[in-house]
């Protein structure tokens, strides 16, 4: 949505033709737009700035997508023989493959990345700054027009089959 606003912004466009162009737009698709056509329409060094935060957002897109895309696979060696339905005692058991989320399809494709709490701190923390960042600019230049979510909220999902 913090996107979104710099778009309108950068386009001087209405909420209602955000609705039909942008809301369309994959990510990295806004940023493309939002660099290539700022050039003409704000200073060099804003153009400079929106430039290292489109490729900042990149960054963090991959990583967003790691974990949100990736399959979870870990190999354990249990400590005795199991059946079908046992819990596995995971805290004494041996991993022969650390837990990783695995890629399959993308640039990542066949890669796979260690799961840890500190991933997901370090991920979230970069959206945090540089989500500042562009609330910061957007403020700065007034871009305050976009679309806001629909508040009602869906509360008959998931639904029993």
């Amino acid at each position: 949505m913090i996107s979104e606003r710099t778009l309108c912004g950068v386009l001087r466009i209405t909420p209602d033709i955000s609705k039909a162009l942008i809301w369309h737009l994959p990510l990295r698709q806004r940023w493309q737009v939002i660099v290539r056509e700022s050039k003409s329409r704000l200073p060099v060094e804003k153009v400079e700035l929106l430039r290292q935060l489109s490729k900042r957002i990149e960054k963090i897109a991959r990583d967003r997508n790691i974990v949100v895309h990736g399959v979870i696979h870990a190999k354990i060696s249990a400590v005795s023989k199991t059946k079908r339905g046992d819990k596995l005692p995971l805290r004494q058991a041996e991993y022969s493959r650390a837990p990783c989320w695995t890629i399959y399809i993308g640039e990542d494709a066949g890669k796979n990345f260690p799961i840890s709490k500190l991933a997901l701190q370090k991920i979230i923390a970069n959206i945090q700054n540089v989500t500042n960042e562009l609330e910061v600019f957007n403020s700065e230049h007034n871009f305050v027009i976009g679309t806001d979510p629909d508040d009602y909220v869906q509360t008959d999902w998931p639904k029993s089959l």
